[in-house]
């Protein structure tokens, strides 16, 4: 029998509660798309808003590098200084000279010369010095401004002197714009320069010239612009005409990116704009504006606005419902508390409210639960003996649970001071990223004892928590071991954070070992420092240096070796392509020599026939820790040079010896008739005055 009133009359109140909350679900649902569409409006708006900065300041920037340059063409109206012009600062490739006090600096490539053409560019260029410091002074972002001449000539103004990598970049035409020969305002791609990222703007001064002003942004400065000016809301960022990332109203920028790498989930019709992403017309711009913000971004706030007045809502609907039921069961629910008390009255022997009129559609169900009541009374009598039989069965289980629970603390006494005596950071996190125990060493690190440590997040007792706690959500999110490397102040750290589970393989948290390795990495740092200064000693040695492995393999060559064989890099290269044949063989004569006789050094040289030139050769053998064979270092110097000078000198000298030889025998020839002819005059008698001239030119004959 089914008691019919009660059944129903909560059917009703469900219904009753149901139909209003449903009334205001669709009513908040209708809401969300409202508030959906002003929140897309207001990102439209605030892109209109950043858009229109941008234009304005390239349309600034615009007119200023135009007056700059309407100055440079007016006639001179001050008297030039020609001290400056005098002393220039003269180097290998190039003259450097600080003009005046705050001025400016002149550079430019070559020799410098005082012509009246360099004169008259000095005059001109340094006119523009006033407009220079005052652009620096009203855009705090700039870092330079500079007129450049394409022919090796840079008059600039910076605001740090001190970056002669900046001022080289500028003198090569590094901050060139990409559309320098059109009459518009172009950017350069981003240079990169000590740590900081760098571009300009600029343009030409006319269409038949190569001159160009630019003026030098850095990308820090820009973003710090860009956050200021931004909402709070999405990320906005600056684009060059390279397609390169210059500014980020979120991030810092100091090195050069593609869009397509700063937003790489991010497919984008650039034909088009998305409440999610816009993009400016940049058809006349240098530089123009693009904008992103996740569709979850947009709409988690609506959503939780939208919540929150659904709940309230409901709350009140359910206080509503609420008060309708407390009448309800004052009128309803009353008088069948009233019949139930006569029933226990009445099972009781009493006869307490009997004046009580019960309904005639009670009456059937009063026997009923006399039934009911009964039957539980069997019930709880049966169920009072087997509780008896269970306590007996619980005792003994109990005893066999002590005893388990002494031996687990036994074994987690041991496992404590195994822990403790370990000297790595050793430490157990929950799910949720509290600590659930530590051992000694990382109690000393934390500087906290066990006991304030457990049930605490690392964050609420240390602010250098970033690294590790991402590296925990990962390993709470793949299950698997992660290694970190973290360095302190005065320490360096390799810790190993696992997942740990129970003995039934449940999921229950990380632990993670950190390993003081800050001699490993002292060690480390002074072995990649020898090695830098190793290969930087023989990559700018003056001699080609080789290092050949044992297969005839080049392993590596260095400038000097690169610019002797004609060659850009080693790789991929055998020792017989840099040789001619037969030199080849004599190489590899000697370095098989080399390695059986296990001598150190042998010196040779080897004519290149094909290159006609000569070669002077060290080969040596490098042995490892083993005491085995490693590789060759072949050592080359071009002596070709040389050998020509000793060859020429050679035939120099036969020439010489010939011309000598040949001189000699023209002499003696007619000496030696002379010398016959005054021995026939002497022979046929001769006065004394006669003998004497005779004698005289005799000796000097001879």
């Amino acid at each position: 029998m089914n008691f019919l009133p009660l059944k129903h009359y909560y059917r009703s109140l469900a219904v009753a509660l149901i139909v209003p909350l449903l009334v205001a679900f669709f009513l908040c649902l209708h809401l969300y798309n409202l508030k959906l569409e002003r929140a897309i409006e207001s990102r439209q708006n605030g892109f209109n808003n950043i858009s229109a900065q941008l234009s304005h300041a390239m349309s600034a920037a615009d007119g200023l590098i135009d007056t700059m340059f309407k100055l440079y063409e007016q006639p001179l109206s001050y008297d030039f200084d020609p001290s400056w012009a005098r002393n220039v600062n003269q180097f290998d490739h190039y003259y450097y000279q600080i003009v005046g006090d705050g001025v400016g600096e002149i550079v430019g490539q070559g020799k410098f010369a005082s012509t009246a053409y360099a004169i008259n560019q000095w005059r001109r260029v340094i006119a523009l010095g006033p407009s220079f410091n005052t652009t620096l002074s009203l855009i705090q972002s700039l870092e330079a401004v500079a007129y450049v001449n394409e022919q090796g000539f840079v008059y600039i103004k910076r605001r740090n002197t001190a970056k002669s990598e900046f001022l080289t970049s500028v003198l090569d035409n590094k901050f060139r714009p990409l559309l320098v020969n059109s009459n518009k305002l172009a950017s350069s791609p981003v240079l990169t320069i000590n740590g900081h990222a760098y571009f300009a703007i600029g343009k030409q001064r006319a269409a038949n010239s190569r001159d160009y002003i630019v003026l030098i942004y850095d990308l820090e400065a820009i973003s710090s612009w860009l956050k200021k000016i931004s909402p709070n809301y999405g990320e906005y960022i600056f684009i060059n005409q390279d397609n390169q990332v210059i500014a980020s109203s979120k991030t810092q920028l100091n090195i050069a990116v593609s869009a397509s790498e700063h937003w790489p989930n991010v497919a984008v019709d650039m034909r088009k704009n998305n409440h999610s992403h816009l993009v400016q017309e940049a058809t006349n711009l240098p530089i123009y504006t693009r904008f992103y913000e996740s569709k979850q971004a947009l709409s988690e706030p609506v959503g939780y606005d939208i919540f929150l007045e659904f709940a309230f809502l409901s709350v009140f609907l359910v206080m509503m419902f609420s008060a309708v039921f407390w009448l309800s069961q004052r009128i309803f629910v009353k008088p069948m508390t009233h019949l139930m008390n006569y029933l226990e009255q009445h099972d009781e022997g009493k006869q307490a409210l009997v004046h009580y009129r019960i309904p005639v559609d009670w009456q059937p169900w009063f026997s009923r639960v006399k039934k009911v009541f009964s039957r539980n009374e069997e019930l709880v009598q049966s169920l009072q003996e087997a509780n008896k039989a269970l306590d007996s069965q619980v005792q003994v289980k109990s005893k066999q649970l002590r005893r388990s629970i002494d031996a687990k603390e036994r074994h987690l006494a041991l496992l404590n001071t195994m822990l403790n005596n370990v000297p790595d950071l050793i430490y157990f996190k929950n799910i949720d990223g509290s600590f659930l125990g530590c051992n000694k060493a990382y109690e000393r690190y934390i500087g906290l004892p066990q006991e304030k440590l457990v049930g605490q997040q690392l964050c609420d007792i240390s602010d250098d928590n970033g690294e590790l706690n991402e590296l925990e959500k990962q390993v709470l999110k793949d299950r698997q071991a992660y290694q970190k490397r973290l360095t302190t102040e005065d320490n360096s750290y390799l810790f190993s954070i696992v997942p740990f589970y129970n003995e039934h393989q449940q999921f229950l948290g990380t632990m993670a070992i950190g390993r003081d390795i800050t001699e490993q990495h002292n060690a480390l740092n002074a072995l990649q420092s020898s090695e830098a200064k190793l290969r930087s000693a023989m990559e700018y040695a003056a001699n080609g240096v080789l290092l050949v492995s044992l297969d005839d393999q080049v392993l590596q060559a260095n400038k000097a070796a690169r610019k002797i064989f004609a060659i850009e890099n080693a790789n991929d290269l055998k020792l017989i392509d840099l040789f001619a044949d037969t030199s080849y063989q004599a190489l590899k004569n000697t370095l098989t020599e080399l390695l059986h006789e296990k001598k150190k050094v042998y010196h040779f040289s080897l004519e290149q026939q094909e290159q006609q030139r000569w070669l002077q050769i060290s080969v040596s053998l490098v042995w490892n820790a083993e005491q085995t064979p490693d590789y060759y270092v072949v050592h080359v110097q071009d002596v070709t040079d040389l050998v020509k000078a000793k060859d020429d000198a050679e035939r120099a000298t036969l020439a010489k010896s010939r011309f000598i030889a040949n001189l000699s025998h023209e002499i003696r020839t007619p000496l030696n008739a002379v010398l016959g002819l005054i021995d026939v005059i002497a022979l046929q008698g001769l006065t004394q005055p006669q003998a004497q001239p005779c004698r005289t030119g005799k000796i000097s004959g001879q």
